[in-house]
């Protein structure tokens, strides 16, 4: 989530305010992102998506558990109009990219983390929303004349055309990767 916003920064869509420089704050957000991800990547990476791995195949249970994903984001804040469709679409290939990290690592490890730094930065650090979520932050991004497919307004930067070119080259980079281990 740092490249999306470094590269609104560098095209003058934002500008960055302290918000709250706070341990507080930090460990506030660990402590929900942290959470998030162990549930998330649990419930989607975990014993389900490995037992459709064994019947159907990689592809059709990432397809499978990229659509579930989808399902419990898609009634989130601010999933209207054009946010509605390019948050779905970032999330859904989200999905994609922690199971591709957990096929090339046989574990959860990798997909949890992507998970909670994701989040971690984009709410926490860069004061973004987290699928239309608002937490407290360190900073806040300023973008009064950004339009919102570019930053992805109030839903954060999930609903972003940079967020979803950035997840479009993990993911491919992690599945042309050899090894991961």
């Amino acid at each position: 989530m740092i490249i999306p916003a470094l590269i609104l920064t560098v095209l003058g869509f934002s500008h960055w305010q302290i918000i709250d420089i706070s341990f507080s704050t930090i460990i506030s957000g660990l402590t929900v992102f942290i959470g998030v991800a162990i549930t998330e990547e649990l419930l989607f990476r975990g014993f389900l998506f490995q037992r459709l791995i064994e019947s159907f195949g990689n592809w059709p249970a990432q397809l499978i558990i990229a659509g579930l994903f989808l399902l419990t984001h898609i009634n989130n804040p601010g999933m209207i109009g054009m946010t509605k469709f390019m948050a779905s679409l970032n999330i859904f290939i989200a999905s994609i990219m922690f199971g591709v990290a957990f096929i090339k690592t046989n574990s959860l490890a990798m997909s949890l983390g992507l998970h909670f730094m994701a989040n971690f930065m984009q709410g926490t650090i860069l004061g973004f929303g987290v699928s239309g979520e608002n937490e407290q932050s360190l900073f806040k991004s300023i973008s009064e004349k950004c339009p919102t497919w570019l930053n992805g307004g109030e839903f954060g930067l999930e609903a972003s055309l940079l967020g979803l070119i950035t997840v479009i080259i993990i993911t491919i980079y992690l599945y042309r990767c050899k090894t991961l281990d």
